[in-house]
């Protein structure tokens, strides 16, 4: 294929797995197995990650990585290297820039146990005694997904709320905070056991210090040692400061590779031609969108002005950067509109296989195999009400934990990811609820159906989603929660809701509906 890399135009993509190629000199070079996650920060990666679907398809999704210490230039190239693999796969794939310290939970489900960048300026590996060790604190958080960030090396960096890993030379650290989750802390030994194993040339203990728990032994007075001694840390508040405003979007049309031309909100379909690759600028979210009659030429530009835009941005490295195709956009892009209608069916019908049979048997052929079966009507499974439960209340980006031991309160003006885990048939299933308020916001919309989407990534296609809006739960939705209250719910879904409670009886242990 002319305008693509050699090394994207045989065998890339057929079987199941990951696959990296790191840009040496603008040119790539294949990674094995091995060498997979052991990214160094001044380089640029290109990570394709290939699943093999139930129907026996392949899914394809591209990531570009590019090292904190990486020139404009080279993540520019990174981009365009992206965009001619994407090519030689169809062009059916969503290519993601991940920024260091910032990557997607899909991106970190990849690499196990963890994923931490190499320093090329560290020297992790000292030759001699005298020779200064450059001792590093990670700030580890995630229950399913290990995101792992390096912090600075003061005693300001800890804190009751995280875990943090401590790599020194001869001892690497745990510090549990008071307030973390035991789960937690458990997976947080496979990211220690990493640290030793490729960061220390020689095996060296590990040391678990726990937050409040004053033990006079070595390993504390070695930790506290590092920080000038033991000394209560301060509880630190969290910071209001962030603003709620309203996300706004344009959407810039790109031709003989400027910008000449932009469209405000409200955005329909319509605007998106596909003779033509566009720009979607939404604040912490910039997709560059490829029309399927545009050139390669014309993509790789398109992608490349859409990286520019992302760095002139405010906080480049928080804002996150995709590029998508016409008739293959994801549901991130399409909430964006204000108008998205459903997609065309395929246009290999079954009537057309009817007729192609009937011809056939004319013929005194077989045609057993064409005919479609009758469907067979299967009698659905009630779905668990007991298990693990975990809530996230999401509004306009932001995200919070919830408690679901306690009362449970849904808001109209928000939207709700719900992770309900639980066994059945002797193994682990695992289902998450969006839950959508008839009140929220565009903005929220996409955080939460975005947030879903992570989640669903970490369990490598094992979890099931559902989307489930205010006024139209099912009946067993309710009985996920022992006490629940939905807040400023509209009148006609109001008396709905109570149809279906006198239709299937009492749903869950307290359910309270106000109306306001």
């Amino acid at each position: 294929m002319k305008g693509v890399d050699s090394a994207f135009r045989h065998g890339v993509g057929v079987q199941a797995g990951l696959e990296v190629w790191q840009i040496e000199d603008s040119r790539l070079k294949v990674l094995q197995k091995g060498e997979h996650g052991k990214f160094i920060s001044d380089q640029s990666y290109i990570i394709l990650q290939t699943r093999l679907l139930l129907n026996g398809a392949l899914q394809h999704s591209i990531h570009c990585w590019c090292g904190p210490q990486t020139s404009q230039n080279d993540v520019e190239r990174a981009a365009i290297k992206a965009v001619e693999l994407n090519a030689s796969l169809g062009n059916r794939a969503v290519i993601t820039c991940e920024k260091a310290g910032y990557e997607s939970d899909r991106f970190l489900s990849y690499f196990k146990p963890c994923f931490i960048p190499i320093q090329r300026k560290t020297n992790q590996h000292p030759t001699s005694e005298t020779s200064k060790y450059h001792n590093r604190i990670f700030l580890y958080k995630g229950r399913h997904v290990a995101r792992i960030t390096e912090v600075p090396f003061s005693r300001s960096s800890l804190s009751h709320d995280g875990i943090f890993l401590v790599d020194t030379r001869h001892k690497v650290f745990q510090f549990n905070g008071a307030n973390t989750d035991p789960y937690e802390r458990a997976k947080a030994l496979d990211a220690v056991q990493y640290l030793m194993d490729n960061l220390h040339k020689e095996k060296c203990p590990i040391a678990v210090i726990d937050d409040g728990k004053l033990v006079a032994d070595i390993d504390s007075g070695e930790f506290w040692a590092l920080f000038g001694g033991y000394a209560p840390l301060i509880k630190k508040m969290g910071n209001g400061s962030h603003g709620t405003s309203q996300s706004s979007c344009e959407l810039h049309v790109v031709h003989d590779g400027q910008i000449n031309e932009t469209q405000a909100a409200p955005l329909r379909k319509e605007m998106l031609k596909g003779n033509r690759t566009c720009i979607l600028d939404c604040d912490r979210e910039v997709f560059a969108w490829m029309g399927h009659r545009t050139s390669l030429e014309d993509r790789k530009i398109a992608f490349v002005l859409a990286e520019r835009l992302c760095s002139k941005k405010r906080n480049p490295h928080e804002n996150k950067l995709f590029c998508v195709n016409e008739d293959f956009e994801p549901v991130e892009f399409q909430m964006k509109f204000d108008v998205w209608p459903l997609s065309k069916k395929s246009a290999f019908s079954e009537s057309g296989r009817e007729k192609v049979a009937v011809l056939l048997k004319q013929r005194g052929l077989n045609v057993k195999g064409l005919l479609k079966p009758a469907p067979v009507v299967e009698k659905l499974q009630l779905i668990s009400n007991t298990g693990n439960l975990q809530v996230w209340c999401l509004e306009r980006g932001f995200k919070e934990c919830l408690q679901t031991s306690e009362l449970l309160k849904l808001k109209s003006r928000n939207c709700y990811t719900i992770l309900h885990s639980f066994s059945a048939n002797q193994k682990e299933e695992h289902f998450i609820y969006t839950w959508i308020g008839d009140q929220s916001s565009t903005e929220t919309r996409a955080s939460a159906t975005s947030h879903a989407k992570e989640i669903a990534n970490s369990f490598q296609g094992r979890a099931v989603e559902v989307q489930i809006f205010q006024g139209k739960e099912p009946s067993y939705f309710y009985s996920l929660f022992s006490k629940l209250i939905i807040t400023e719910m509209e009148k006609e879904a109001f008396f709905r809701f109570i149809n279906l409670v006198l239709q299937n009886g009492v749903l869950c242990k307290s359910i309270w509906l106000l109306h306001c």
